[in-house]
């Protein structure tokens, strides 16, 4: 399934089917997860495949700068709601480098292909300027005969992708056949002194 097909699929989807949606267990993960960002983080989130963007509500109070991105047909079936920006697809983001303190995607890695994983994670890695949070699904869902997720794995292949990846911490837990994972990154001179401070942690990579 390309970009194309997905942006035609999931925006049928969400146009046919309110209830298809983030569920409460879901979102009280997501507050869990924010939570634990310090103040000095709390400037901009990217919620990425934002879907119905629920997370505004939950997320948004917390930071100055609250987005939800999906993508192009997406966004138009939903009827452009605030804050609610198009992006053609998880491996070409537009934003710059460390544009956004945290970045958030849920539920949105397992529907891409294997193939286009390791480039989908570059991007978000590339965009968090200090923490990325995620959540995966660790199970099959067809959906109207149509299998959703297309990338299955466990627990250990998903951190091992993420561990290539520049941070000063990674941590993961399943909760509900789902991966949290919380990839700490501080690039910003600030944020890297706090953390250290909070968490005396000194393996960031090169």
């Amino acid at each position: 399934m390309n970009q194309y097909e997905a942006d035609k699929l999931y925006s049928q989807i969400y146009y046919d089917y309110p209830k298809y949606r983030m569920g409460l267990t879901r979102l009280a993960g997501i507050l869990y997860a924010i939570i634990n960002v310090p103040d000095e983080e709390r400037s901009e989130f990217y919620d990425i495949g934002c879907g119905r963007f629920e997370t505004r509500d939950v997320v948004g109070p917390a930071f100055k700068v609250c987005r939800g991105y999906d993508l192009p047909n997406v966004v138009r079936r939903l009827g452009y709601p605030d804050d609610m920006h198009q992006i053609m697809g998880l491996t070409h983001l537009h934003m710059s480098d460390n544009e956004a303190s945290v970045v958030g995607c849920f539920d949105v890695l397992e529907h891409l292909p294997p193939e286009d994983i390791d480039a989908a994670l570059a991007q978000l890695t590339r965009v968090a300027r200090n923490r990325l949070i995620l959540s995966i699904a660790l199970y099959s869902h067809i959906f109207e005969g149509t299998e959703l997720h297309l990338t299955i794995e466990n627990e250990k292949w998903w951190t091992e992708k993420l561990a290539q990846f520049p941070h000063h911490k990674l941590s993961a837990h399943v909760a509900q056949k789902t991966l949290w994972i919380v990839l700490e990154t501080p690039k910003s001179p600030e944020a890297r002194s706090a953390h250290d401070s909070a968490c005396h942690c000194t393996n960031l990579r090169d």
